[in-house]
């Protein structure tokens, strides 16, 4: 049996927020019922588009705001962790995701390294 489940999601159209967020809770209900012990780690959605004020970039926003009160503290936990792979003025540069949807070996690189201390609060350091 698993220690830990990941829940990931992506959303490809603007103006849909809210039907991604009831999905999204819809498989975490079932999740639940099948694995009743599990912890569930529901990562925010990862930034879409070069621009902050992008249509699909505030669409994520709005679901992880949306999504972000389904961790319970005990049994689903969220982490928004897509934050790492914009610079400093919140563009998503071509050296990440060339395409601002598919990502580069470097932005998987720093996800994996803002997973880590999420793993480590959830199964601890020796996991």
């Amino acid at each position: 049996m698993p220690k830990l489940r990941r829940l990931d999601a992506v959303i490809h159209n603007a103006d849909i927020a809210e039907l991604t967020a009831d999905g999204i809770r819809a498989n975490l209900e079932v999740l639940r019922e099948r694995l009743p012990a599990a912890r569930i780690l529901l990562l925010g959605l990862l930034p879409r588009e070069e621009w902050p004020s992008a249509p699909l970039r505030l669409e994520v926003a709005r679901v992880n705001q949306l999504i972000r009160d389904c961790a319970d503290g005990e049994h689903i936990y969220f982490a928004e962790i897509g934050e790492v792979l914009l610079d400093r003025d919140g563009h998503l540069s071509a050296a990440i995701a060339p395409d601002q949807l598919h990502l580069t070996a470097r932005a998987y690189a720093l996800l994996g390294a803002s997973l880590d201390p999420e793993l480590d609060r959830l199964l601890g350091p020796s996991r």
